[in-house]
């Protein structure tokens, strides 16, 4: 398709056709992350949603997934960021980027393998935080193997120069770390998440100091937790339906009809292509629906169909 925004040759990416758990949430050395960034430059200086943004930081939050210091460093730089310091303690993980122009936190999410990331996930007693709500034990004490350090670094980018705005953002557990760290770093520009559970309770939501992009997947069940007896979530949200397309703010009625038309398809795609026989090799829509790469896709095709229209 031929972007009339930006000039240049914008081409929709097919989903993923291996639907096997290793598939779609094992780190990925094969994927091309940031394929044609150069095309749809990150807005820095948004305040409100941006598709390109969401995009941005979909790719960044998949590529937090990776190890390979040498791998992500090299992504990024071809990305068209010069400084990367990744951080990895207490089982929390991720890394700082940066140019002139910007600066992105991105955060880990859940590894099944690592139990650390278990226990956080599991620790749902909820704790103080500034005195503005409570947020979600786990959560936070993971985030604190890593702030002192991280928050330091931070404050001498803006030190370097004070206009270059800040961004957070992750998926999955990542999510919740980036929804705590704009908490605690009110300076930052934004936070983008995908797929993140709830993470603090209704007065920690209202006190929230920073704009907030939270992107949920159709049916990806870990958006569903913890139950909202206590929890809420924090941020504006950004549906991505059964078609791929993204909505703003659906109603409850609107999303449970679409859930049940995606995971309608979802059956029939595994019947279709794998047969009763093998549905044992093929995880539930639930789950699939929350692998990070189907938000990269998703939201790099629906960039796609918006440039095209302009």
């Amino acid at each position: 398709m031929q972007s009339k925004l930006s000039g240049n040759n914008l081409v929709s990416r097919p989903l993923p056709a291996d639907f096997s758990f290793q598939a779609l949430f094992s780190p990925n050395l094969e994927y091309v992350y940031f394929d044609q960034a150069e095309a749809v430059p990150f807005v820095a200086a948004a305040d409100v949603f941006r598709i390109e943004n969401a995009w941005w930081c979909a790719e960044a939050s998949y590529l937090a997934y990776v190890r390979d210091e040498a791998f992500v460093s090299n992504v990024l730089a071809k990305a068209g960021f010069t400084e990367v310091q990744m951080f990895d303690r207490g089982g929390t993980q991720g890394y700082l980027t940066a140019n002139d122009d910007w600066a992105l936190v991105a955060f880990r999410g859940t590894e099944r393998h690592e139990l650390s990331d278990i226990i956080a996930d599991l620790k749902i007693g909820m704790v103080p935080i500034n005195g503005r709500g409570k947020v979600h034990q786990g959560f936070k004490e993971a985030l604190d193997e890593v702030w002192g350090d991280l928050h330091q670094t931070l404050l001498s980018l803006l030190r370097e120069r004070p206009s270059r705005p800040v961004w957070f953002t992750g998926h999955s557990l990542g999510g919740a770390l980036a929804v705590l760290a704009g908490a605690r770093f009110p300076a930052a520009r934004g936070v983008f998440t995908f797929g993140c559970p709830r993470i603090g309770n209704w007065t920690f939501r209202q006190f929230y100091p920073v704009s907030c992009y939270r992107v949920v997947n159709n049916n990806d069940f870990i958006a569903l937790l913890p139950p909202p007896l206590f929890y809420r979530h924090v941020g504006e949200l950004h549906y991505i339906n059964a078609l791929g397309r993204l909505t703003r703010k659906p109603g409850w009625r609107r999303k449970l009809t679409d859930g049940l038309r995606g995971a309608y398809w979802h059956l029939q795609w595994i019947l279709r292509e794998k047969g009763l026989r093998l549905y044992d090799q093929v995880i539930l829509d639930h789950v699939a629906d929350h692998a990070p790469v189907f938000y990269a896709t998703h939201l790099w095709n629906e960039l796609v169909r918006r440039y095209d229209r302009e």
